[in-house]
């Protein structure tokens, strides 16, 4: 099934949702060079980056404004862990402590099912289990996930922890 979401009811979506930067910062943050990469083959070919000023298209340079949606927003709506995982359909004040014990049990289970940030001294991305202060700001996000009660989901996870012990006892291992 094909993923819809919608961020257009997250109170100040645009700030909460989208990182924004220019290509020499983006550059310089992740060690490229364009000797290695040039603008365009980094912006049309996999980067989640946009250019933000569609008139500057033909003449990019370190200067040229860029955004994208930012990691955690990415996480939410379509990656293991976040929304479709958990089985929540929108992300609510009332669903909030839910929502986040979902979360936090899938980041438990798998260290991947997590948000990543950027580590600045090491230069590389780490996980992490998600804030509070995250989600709030992604209060009204959707996505047509299938929709799980807590007592399908902790069931399910259940299955997940038992499976899992099943194939360290029968294979070995921590």
């Amino acid at each position: 099934m094909a993923v819809n979401w919608h961020i257009g009811d997250i109170e100040e979506w645009e700030t909460a949702t989208r990182e924004h930067s220019t290509l020499g910062e983006v550059y310089d943050k992740f060690g490229l060079s364009t000797e290695r990469i040039t603008f365009e083959d980094f912006i049309l070919n996999g980067s989640s980056w946009f250019i933000e000023d569609k008139d500057n298209s033909e003449s990019w340079s370190r200067q040229t404004k860029i955004a994208r949606m930012k990691p955690f927003t990415r996480w939410l709506l379509f990656d293991n862990g976040g929304l479709s995982t958990i089985g929540i359909t929108t992300l609510t004040e009332e669903n909030l402590k839910d929502a986040l014990a979902r979360m936090l049990a899938c980041g438990d289970y798998c260290s991947d099912w997590r948000p990543q940030r950027w580590n600045k001294e090491e230069k590389e991305w780490e996980y992490y289990p998600p804030t509070v202060g995250e989600l709030k700001l992604h209060i009204n996000a959707y996505t047509n996930a299938r929709n799980m009660s807590p007592t399908q989901f902790w069931k399910w996870m259940r299955v997940r922890y038992e499976k899992a012990a099943h194939q360290r006892i029968k294979y070995g291992g921590e």
